[in-house]
């Protein structure tokens, strides 16, 4: 029978995925204390952070909390970032609508950008809505290691995300844009290790004017980030990319991994010319790769096609059924229950 239904797999990740759409906060929680009933058009808010006390300034420069929400216009459920203590740079109304129009698959999509004084009475905190991702963990919070021992990750595990990762940046970089904030508490991994890039657009809004009129180096910046991220990501450890550890980290990963992969990290962190040094360059060193990525992510359309033409054929029978049913289950004409559930007579014609 269970060739007929849904995996069980699918099913667990559709059920969590409901799961966490209902989530909300317990009243003794004391994340209560920051926590508002309702921001704007969002209600059911549940903070994605663990910390009670103030967070400390992340890899954004600024204080910020994520909460899940839900949006009364829509039902959808979304993420909202709340800055603190931020100078707004640029016309968010112009950058919602720039980073809104840019959709890619390996990329959190922003929804909308606002000022409100709704959190806990805080006057002008400045909020991003992205689509919320389930299941999603950071890089940091999968991989993360508390042994000094290093390194376990598979090499297929790092080609995907290498494959994911390059194209999202190829996606941006054509389209005159650069991530900006490319680090491992900013890249999301899904059960099924989808990779998703968040905070798009963030630095766009409150970072330095100055540096985002040179989008060549701020791309380059974002090569950069990309190696930084492949050796604390494999190294499992955040210090491996120090000036004193990242010559070791380098051995380390060529003497684990195909010479490939060593390759391209060092052609990242590697400073170049915005000519020779770019992600079209990057994808060209390693398109069979990529190409590897692409018969899995065909693999993967197939399967879901599978499950789904089963619950086709399962709605279609249980349609079926219930036609049936109905047919069966009516009363017989001239009798009690007949006469009793039959429908009123229609009103005279005036």
């Amino acid at each position: 029978m269970s060739d007929h239904f849904a995996s069980e797999q699918l099913r667990v990740d559709l059920t969590t995925r409901a799961a966490q759409s209902a989530l909300m906060l317990d009243i003794n929680d004391p994340r209560c204390a920051f926590t508002p009933d309702n921001v704007g058009e969002f209600h059911t808010l549940f903070p994605l952070d663990a910390v009670v006390d103030d967070p400390d300034v992340g890899s954004l420069g600024c204080i910020s909390r994520v909460y899940k929400a839900v949006s009364g216009r829509d039902g959808g459920t979304y993420a909202l970032r709340k800055l603190d203590g931020v100078k707004i740079n640029a016309d968010h109304n112009a950058m919602r609508k720039v980073w809104g129009d840019l959709v890619h698959p390996n990329i959190v999509r922003l929804r909308n950008i606002f000022i409100t004084n709704e959190f806990d009475g805080q006057s002008n905190s400045l909020t991003f809505v992205h689509d919320f991702v389930f299941g999603a963990m950071t890089l940091v919070e999968r991989h993360s290691r508390v042994t000094d021992q290093i390194g376990d990750i598979s090499e297929e595990l790092v080609w995907s995300y290498i494959a994911q990762i390059a194209s999202a940046l190829r996606f941006l970089h054509s389209r005159g844009k650069a991530m900006r904030c490319l680090c491992a508490s900013k890249v999301l991994v899904t059960p099924q290790h989808r990779v998703l890039l968040n905070g798009a657009g963030v630095l766009d809004v409150i970072g330095d004017r100055k540096a985002q009129q040179n989008l060549e180096a701020l791309q380059a910046e974002d090569l950069r980030a990309f190696g930084n991220l492949l050796v604390q990501t494999i190294c499992r450890s955040p210090d491996s990319t120090s000036q004193q550890a990242l010559p070791t980290s380098i051995d380390y990963i060529g003497a684990h991994y195909h010479p490939d992969l060593k390759d391209l990290i060092v052609f990242l962190i590697s400073p170049g010319s915005p000519q020779q040094t770019n992600i079209f360059a990057a994808c060209a060193r390693i398109s069979g790769r990529l190409l590897e990525q692409l018969d899995y992510t065909y693999q993967h359309i197939d399967t879901c096609h599978a499950e789904l033409a089963k619950e086709i054929q399962n709605g279609r029978l249980f349609r079926l059924l219930a036609k049936i049913n109905t047919i069966l289950e009516r009363p017989e004409r001239n009798t009690p229950a007949a006469a009793t559930s039959a429908p009123p007579p229609p009103p005279p014609p005036p």
